[in-house]
């Protein structure tokens, strides 16, 4: 298997889940389900699906799967009886949303018989998704769709022991219908995940303590590298500032590229952004997850592929290069890669980037320096953003209260290979040189002998903990207090924590 021979690369860059997109049976792009209970036929089969899982468990790593739900193919078995017996004869006319005119609807079929020996002219239009007629549909509304659509969650969960779903176009789909979608998996796999695809409208309908654990954080997206190319940090501010009046107690998932939109290489004018980013994507509260490829420099734009069925997307979605540097590698495949495993290090080892709050209150901005703390109780960091391609001036500076640290503390970057060291004077820090286009990652260790035990939720003893949903309808956990981890500590599974443990940190 192509990507089992992968797998080892994955888990060098220090991955903790792989997501895959569709991979059930289909004749396109994927996201025209033929059959949910089989491997694509280009791909492979179930039986090799389970070794794939198998050999993720072993390296530490989950498995996420690409859920199309809304929608399937013009040759899933519901919709091809449709297709022969036509809506009056078929028992599957309730599946799909169907309608008697040719333009009810979009999608049209034509049927040349619908009784032996019948010649007559019929057929019905059908409700597809963004008109595209090759995907019909679902009617989420019939029960029997709704029960088989549960069968599928169930059989993949169990019988190939995956451990979650990422849930396309899920702000589609009532959030009724994934309330009763978590029971299920919950029921099967309580430590199972799901994420919704959710590009607008408000994700609190869709994720919540009794629906989805997390969705698609599209507007960061943008913000961070648009912020990089204007030279002005002002979008990402907005957006962050936007998502936590919104979103306050939601753990969304973060990205910088993804299958439909242009690839990061290609959205950044300045080569040397790709560094910012990456740690902007990183080092923020979120879930931080990977574009494979992105890591090693690969471009592609929307529409700049040959694949019609595609729209040209497929530029975005070429083969995964070798898992060592070949010609498969673009120029600066090595030099990217390594920056990526440091900052996925960063993120996994310090307890500030796996549960610390971020209150934007003590951001600090410019048109091209961002500066913002995450807090934890037993470190505290501080992240230096500087794009502009000077050296910035006067040096960034932050107040820094006794609540933080105390005067004399000093703070490492530890993203600097000469780990130069910055002390709190005059209950300021003053951190310079900040060199052009440069990322400054600042941590203070708080004593032992300093920490007050607080109460906090189960779910905060994770490494993941950020990427655990905590919404205002929550049931309240109950109270425990957090001493200080040992770096070791932070690499095991706590018990008794909220779903979905053990190391989350990057996808």
């Amino acid at each position: 298997s192509l990507v089992i021979d992968r797998l080892h690369f994955l888990q060098d860059l220090g991955v903790t889940a792989v997501y895959f997109s569709p991979l059930f049976e289909s004749d396109t792009h994927g996201y025209d389900t033929a059959d949910y209970f089989q491997v694509d036929r280009r791909l492979g089969d179930v039986t090799l699906m389970k070794t794939v899982v198998e050999e993720c468990h072993a390296r530490g790593m989950k498995v996420v799967l690409d859920g199309v739900f809304n929608h399937t193919g013009q040759r899933h078995f519901a919709f091809q009886d449709l297709m022969r017996k036509g809506p009056v004869s078929s028992p599957y006319s309730n599946w799909y949303l169907l309608g008697a005119r040719q333009d009810d609807y979009e999608g049209w079929c034509a049927l040349s018989t619908m009784d032996e020996g019948d010649e007559g002219d019929f057929g019905f239009s059908y409700d597809c998704w963004e008109g595209h007629d090759m995907l019909p549909r679902l009617n989420i509304s019939e029960p029997a769709v709704r029960e088989h659509i549960f069968k599928v969650a169930e059989f993949w969960l169990t019988e190939v022991n995956v451990d979650g779903w990422r849930l396309d176009v899920a702000h589609e789909i009532s959030p009724e219908f994934w309330k009763e979608f978590r029971q299920v998996c919950d029921k099967v796999k309580p430590e199972c995940l799901l994420v919704g695809e959710m590009i607008h409208g408000n994700y609190k309908n869709w994720v919540g303590s009794d629906r989805l654990h997390s969705g698609t954080n599209y507007q960061l997206s943008t913000a961070i590298w648009n912020s990089l190319n204007e030279h002005n940090y002002d979008e990402l501010v907005t957006a962050l500032l936007r998502e936590h009046k919104l979103y306050s107690g939601l753990s969304l998932l973060n990205f910088l590229g993804n299958h439909d939109v242009t690839r990061i290489a290609s959205a950044l004018n300045v080569r040397e952004h790709y560094t910012l980013a990456t740690a902007t994507l990183m080092l923020l509260p979120g879930i931080p997850c990977l574009y494979y490829g992105d890591e090693l420099g690969m471009e592609g734009r929307p529409g700049e592929g040959d694949d019609p069925l595609c729209g040209g997307d497929d530029a975005m979605r070429r083969p995964m290069p070798s898992a060592v540097p070949d010609a498969s590698w673009p120029e600066v495949g090595e030099a990217r890669l390594a920056v990526t495993k440091q900052l996925v290090q960063i993120k996994r080892d310090n307890p500030a980037f796996i549960f610390g709050t971020m209150s934007m209150d003590r951001c600090r901005m410019t048109p091209t320096t961002f500066l913002f703390v995450r807090e934890a109780p037993e470190q505290i960091a501080v992240v230096l953003l500087n794009s502009a391609n000077e050296e910035a001036h006067p040096w960034p500076e932050m107040d820094v209260p006794e609540s933080i640290a105390p005067e004399g503390a000093t703070f490492t970057d530890i993203f600097d290979p000469e780990r130069r060291e910055f002390v709190v004077t005059d209950g300021k820090l003053y951190i310079g040189p900040c060199f052009p286009n440069s990322v400054r990652i600042l941590t203070y260790d708080i004593p032992e002998k300093n920490l007050e035990p607080e109460p906090v939720s189960a779910e905060s003893d994770s490494l993941v903990a950020e990427c655990i949903p905590s919404t205002t309808d929550a049931p309240a956990a109950k109270p425990q207090t957090r001493k200080r981890l040992a770096p070791s500590s932070l690499l095991k599974k706590p018990s008794g924590t909220a779903p979905f443990n053990g190391s989350r940190p990057a996808l």
